[in-house]
């Protein structure tokens, strides 16, 4: 009978375990977030950008170099009026120079680790219209010269 007792006490034991070591596994799994949520994390806890925005127009150094040119100057020209647009310069700015603009505007943020292009949020410049929930529901490319003035007016409005 002592045999007995002994063997559910080991067996409940290591069914104790077992079960720990499961939940404690399936707790840790890495939560994926979507690009929604990508965004708004880069926004909030990267570039600690806590202002709001309707629109986010992110500027890289890829791609056409007439539009980076078009997209810098629409940027110069509207930073003060536009304050539901935020501006992300995610450029070396080699092609463009922006740095004049670092410490003039309260809507303009430097991505110098180019996060939106390394999490493949962007292949080159861009605009995320955003809805009152957070949600994207349009992004327009910036880097067809053919486009590029349609779709700057498409950001003004």
């Amino acid at each position: 009978m002592m045999f007995l007792k002994k063997l559910i006490n080991k067996t409940t034991f290591s069914v104790c375990i077992i079960i720990a070591i499961t939940t404690l596994f399936s707790n840790c799994k890495n939560k994926e977030l979507n690009k929604d949520q990508l965004i708004q994390s880069i926004i909030k806890d990267s570039l600690a950008y806590r202002g709001n925005y309707k629109k986010i127009v992110v500027l890289t150094d890829i791609g056409c170099p007439t539009c980076q040119t078009h997209l810098s100057e629409f940027i110069e020209e509207s930073t003060t009026e536009s304050e539901d647009v935020l501006y992300v310069i995610n450029s070396s700015e080699k092609i463009v120079d922006l740095s004049h603009l670092r410490n003039n505007s309260k809507n303009i943020v430097f991505d110098n680790k180019k996060l939106f292009y390394n999490y493949n949020l962007v292949h080159g410049s861009a605009a995320f219209f955003i809805d009152n929930n957070g949600k994207i529901v349009e992004t327009i490319p910036l880097d067809n010269p053919a486009s590029i003035q349609e779709n700057l007016s498409k950001i003004k409005d």
